[in-house]
C-alpha cells in the first residue's frame, strides 16, 4: 500500500513538470527576459496614463558601514552599501507560468552585460569603485521590478574648519548624479520612507577621536552645459572631541610653564641653576608646540592652540626677561658695594698715612686719589 502511494506521488510530480504550465527556474526565465530584442542601451519606457513617456525613476538608499578621515589630507574614504530600485517592464515574468520564483537574482559583473542599469555616478570623488563588481547583486522582480544592491569604496574631498582647532568641524558631501541621462531621462528619489533612506547602524569611524553629529540628505537639480541632471547629496558633518588634546597639548605645556616658575623660589646670586631651568622649559615648550603644528596643515588664520602655545611663550619669555633684569641689577648692586667698600678701605689707609706716617696701604686708588686729593697723590707718588 505505501509503495502505491509512493509511486503516485512521484508521478503526480512528473506530471506537473511535464505541463506547459509548470514551474520555470531562474535561468530559464532569465534567458528569456535576455533575449536578442532586449537592448541594455536603452532605458526601459515608463508611460502613464495619458500616453506620455516618463522619466524613469530610481529610487537610492545606503547603509554607510565605515568613515576613515584624513585630516591632514582633507579627504574621507567612506564604505557604504548602496541599494537602488528601478522598474523595467521590459523584464516583467508573471505571465509566464503559474509556478515562478518571486524573483531572479544575478550576481558576478556581468549583471551590467545583461539589463539595462543606471549610469550612477560620484562627481566630487577622488578615488572610486563604483563599478558592478562581485560585491553586488542585481534582483528582478516577476512584475518587472529591479533592485541593485551593492558595496561601494570612495574616497571624497572634505570642508574643513581649523578656525576652532582641536574643536574642528568636518562637512564631507556625497552625491550622486546620472552620468548620461537628464532629468527628462531620469529621475533620482530617496527611498519612500526618509527615515529609512540612510542608515548608519554600526558605523565605525576613524579616527576614534572624530563622531558624526549631523546627517542631512536633500534632492536637487545640477545644470551643466549638457543639461539639467538629478542630484542626490548626502551631507555629512563631523565633529572632533579633544579630549586626547588635553592629555597631549594642554596639560603638558601648563605643566611646563609651572616647572619654569621654580626659578623665581632660587636665591637670585645662583644665575646658572636659573638659566638652565628657564631655556629647558623654553627647548620643551618649542618641541610641544612643533608636534601640535604637525597635526593639521597650515593655515592662513591662527587657531585657538596656537594662542595658548603663544601664551605659554609668553609667560617663559618673561621668565627670562626677569632672569636677566635681576642678574644685572644683583651684579650691579654688587659692583657697587665692592667700589663703595675699596674706597672706605683706601679712605682709611690715606688717613693712616696722612697723620701717622704709616706707608702707603698697598690697595689704595691712586685714580681715586688722583681725582679728590691731588697734593696728596703727589706726596704719595714722590714717596
Amino acid at each position: 500500500m505505501h509503495f502505491l502511494l509512493l509511486f503516485y506521488f512521484v508521478f503526480s510530480l512528473s506530471s506537473i513538470h511535464s505541463q506547459d504550465d509548470g514551474f520555470i527556474g531562474e535561468e530559464e526565465i532569465l534567458q528569456n527576459l535576455v533575449n536578442s530584442t532586449y537592448n541594455t542601451m536603452i532605458r526601459p519606457k515608463i508611460i502613464d496614463s495619458t500616453g506620455t513617456q516618463q522619466p524613469i525613476t530610481v529610487s537610492v538608499s545606503m547603509h554607510i558601514n565605515s568613515m576613515d578621515l584624513n585630516v591632514q589630507k582633507g579627504y574621507v574614504s567612506v564604505q557604504l552599501f548602496l541599494r537602488e530600485q528601478w522598474k523595467d517592464p521590459r523584464l516583467s515574468y508573471q505571465h509566464r507560468g503559474q509556478l515562478i520564483p518571486p524573483f531572479v537574482q544575478m550576481k558576478e559583473k556581468a549583471n551590467e552585460d545583461f539589463i539595462w542599469t543606471p549610469d550612477t555616478f560620484i562627481p566630487s570623488q577622488k578615488i572610486s569603485k563604483t563599478s558592478y563588481s562581485k560585491h553586488s547583486v542585481i534582483k528582478v522582480f516577476a512584475d518587472g521590478l529591479v533592485t541593485c544592491s551593492r558595496f561601494l569604496t570612495i574616497t571624497l574631498p572634505c570642508a574643513i574648519d581649523y578656525s576652532r582647532y582641536p574643536m574642528m568641524n568636518v562637512t564631507c558631501v556625497i552625491s550622486l548624479e546620472s552620468y548620461g541621462f537628464p532629468i527628462h531621462d531620469l529621475d533620482f528619489q530617496w527611498g519612500q520612507d526618509d527615515h529609512h533612506a540612510i542608515t548608519l547602524d554600526h558605523l565605525q569611524i576613524s579616527p576614534s577621536n572624530f563622531y558624526l553629529h549631523d546627517l542631512s540628505f536633500n534632492k536637487t537639480v545640477s545644470h551643466y552645459t549638457t543639461g539639467s541632471y538629478s542630484t542626490l547629496n548626502v551631507d555629512l558633518h563631523f565633529g572632533r572631541a579633544f579630549g586626547s588634546d588635553l592629555l597631549k597639548f594642554y596639560i603638558p605645556s601648563t605643566m611646563i610653564v609651572m616647572i619654569s616658575w621654580i626659578s623665581f623660589w632660587i636665591y637670585r646670586n645662583q644665575i646658572a641653576p636659573k638659566a638652565m631651568i628657564s631655556m629647558s622649559a623654553m627647548i620643551l615648550m618649542f618641541i610641544l608646540s612643533t608636534t601640535a603644528a604637525n597635526q593639521i596643515p597650515e593655515t592662513s588664520y591662527s587657531k585657538p592652540i596656537d594662542c595658548w602655545m603663544g601664551i605659554c611663550f609668553l609667560f617663559l619669555f618673561i621668565g627670562l626677561i626677569e632672569l636677566g633684569i635681576v642678574a644685572y641689577f644683583d651684579q650691579r648692586k654688587r659692583v657697587k658695594e665692592a667700589q663703595q667698600q675699596n674706597q672706605e678701605t683706601l679712605l682709611t689707609g690715606y688717613q693712616n698715612y696722612n697723620h701717622h706716617g704709616n706707608k702707603p696701604y698697598k690697595g689704595w686708588n691712586l685714580r681715586w686719589l688722583f681725582r679728590n686729593d691731588f697734593p696728596n697723590f703727589i706726596d704719595v707718588i714722590s714717596s
